[in-house]
């Protein structure tokens, strides 16, 4: 009901253009704050076999938005990124595809604590290193016609060192985290009399952790300790979907899926839909189903380090499975071929709901502090609305407004960091010569910012410009400023949870290879 519950087997079908014989680009751009990007994309295709690299360097300056302590409010990165992908049509019915990621992130903050009975400020030293690689690979089997049989396998390597070092000592942290996920899954997709398109599957995943502190103390001696023991946990999975076409204007979606969790036992988690055409331009659905989700070793153990953004969030190791009941109705009306409108209804009872929960106490003004906590019962309800517009050529506007009421059952409070309104705006035109100019807006209206209800965060609102515009050749300019009125966290207010940063501005060049 809140996980993607309209892909059963965890799958969306994604249609792309196949790429041209050969294509590219690069692009370069610099930006307030040090920021300077560097990317680079190719892609070719002989015959049957296509194949694409993407690269990419980004760096940003650190924030201090306090300079008269030596803190910084948002950490220095460095990120480096390449991505490759393959696809070959070994047969006219059988499709192999490959991708590798591998992304590398550097990051360096500073802080300070005053030690009260010596009358002296520390000032410690954070470079943190990230390492991740991605590797997948996938078989497409068509066996018969609109029958189609999928083996898929997906790995994930994670390394990160986060590191601390108190200047004018020998004294030193290392926290090293080792994490690894390996995913494995077989599918079927069958067609049957031409009403009916059955999907089954399994499948396993295998996750692993480990963390480890050292530390050198001030006389130079090492001390190793093993904060997260090496820990792993198997998830198997069985799932079945069946899409009926009941008659020509009306469908029909149930669906299962049965789990069992190596901590956790079994569990099973039903659903159903229904979507009925009334005529060419209105349509309407329902949906009630359940929905179960078990943490993540992540969540248990791991400290998501996000200085450089102005947060991190601490595992709970003591954290219960989520477990949903969600309801949705809507309708959706296009009175025009140019004009999409959309409203959807919804209510989801939760148990044990995970969620992140702002720490007052550990935040400092920089950086937010939060940890995941279950919440025993919660009660999420609302409406959404949507548009989808395009005028003439030129214009095309999405937006969306929801209406959310989040309420913690036991507490009988809102839940935090829950918006009771929000808007999405994105507005893109097109100008001479196949430029683009895109406007978005986002406004959340205020949220509490702890559990407790005492810490408020104000209403936020963002606007992005964005633009791009062919000069000669291949070659267009790009500019860009992200939160345009400069909207961000009053640091003196311990529960605003809006952005440090501010306004970004960018500007750059595109060339087309």
């Amino acid at each position: 009901a809140l996980y993607g519950s309209e892909a059963m087997g965890g799958v969306v079908h994604i249609l792309t253009r196949s790429p041209q014989e050969r294509s590219g680009d690069v692009r370069f751009s610099l930006g307030s704050g040090g920021l300077t990007a560097l990317e680079g994309q190719a892609a070719l295709t002989r015959s049957d076999l296509s194949a694409s690299l993407t690269a990419s360097r980004t760096a940003l300056e650190a924030l201090d938005r306090s300079p008269e302590d030596p803190d910084t409010d948002i950490d220095a990165y460095t990120q480096r990124f390449t991505q490759g992908k393959l696809r070959w049509e070994a047969r006219p019915n059988l499709l192999l595809q490959g991708s590798a990621r591998w992304v590398s992130q550097n990051e360096e903050g500073v802080s300070s604590q005053y030690f009260a009975p010596l009358n002296k400020t520390y000032v410690w030293r954070y470079p943190d290193q990230m390492q991740r690689v991605d590797l997948g690979a996938e078989a497409e089997w068509q066996w018969a016609e609109g029958s189609t049989a999928n083996a898929d396998v997906f790995r994930t390597y994670f390394d990160k060192l986060s590191r601390e070092e108190l200047i004018g000592s020998r004294q030193v942290r290392d926290r090293s985290t080792d994490n690894v996920l390996t995913k494995y899954q077989l599918r079927t997709t069958h067609l049957l009399r031409r009403t009916h398109i059955l999907t089954t599957g399994l499948k396993h995943t295998r996750e692993e952790l480990e963390v480890s502190l050292e530390r050198t103390l001030p006389l130079g001696e090492q001390q190793r300790t093993v904060e997260v023991p090496p820990s792993i946990v198997d998830v198997a999975e069985a799932y079945i979907q069946d899409d009926w076409q009941v008659a020509e204007n009306t469908g029909v979606v149930w669906g299962a899926r049965y789990q069992w969790h190596s901590r956790y036992g079994f569990h099973l988690t039903p659903k159903v839909s229904f979507a009925q055409r009334l005529s060419e331009s209105l349509r309407v659905r329902a949906s009630y189903g359940a929905g179960y989700r078990a943490p993540s070793l992540k969540e248990l153990h791991f400290v998501f380090d996000h200085s450089n953004l102005g947060y991190k969030v601490l595992g709970t190791p003591s954290l219960s499975p989520e477990r949903t009941w969600g309801l949705n109705v809507g309708a959706e009306f296009e009175p025009v071929e140019a004009l999409d409108l959309r409203v959807n209804y919804f209510r989801n009872r939760l148990r044990n709901l995970i969620q992140t929960v702002f720490d007052p106490i550990q935040s400092s003004g920089a950086v937010a502090i939060y940890a995941y906590d279950n919440v025993g019962r919660a009660l999420t309800r609302g409406i959404e609305f949507g548009l989808s517009a395009q005028l003439g050529d030129w214009l095309a506007v999405n937006g969306g407004y929801t209406y959310l009421r989040a309420r913690d059952q036991d507490a009988q409070r809102d839940l935090p960091g829950r918006p009771r309104h929000a808007l999405r705006v994105r507005a893109k035109w097109k100008t001479l010569r196949e430029g683009r100019l895109e406007i978005k807006l986002r406004r959340d209206s205020a949220v509490w910012a702890d559990t407790e209800g005492t810490l408020r965060s104000p209403a936020g609102e963002e606007w992005d410009v964005n633009a791009e515009q062919p000069l000669w050749g291949p070659v267009a300019l790009r500019l860009g400023i992200e939160n345009l009125l400069d909207n961000r966290r009053d640091l003196d207010n311990p529960g605003d949870l809006r952005s440090l940063r501010g306004r970004t501005v960018r500007g750059g060049l595109r060339v087309q290879l």
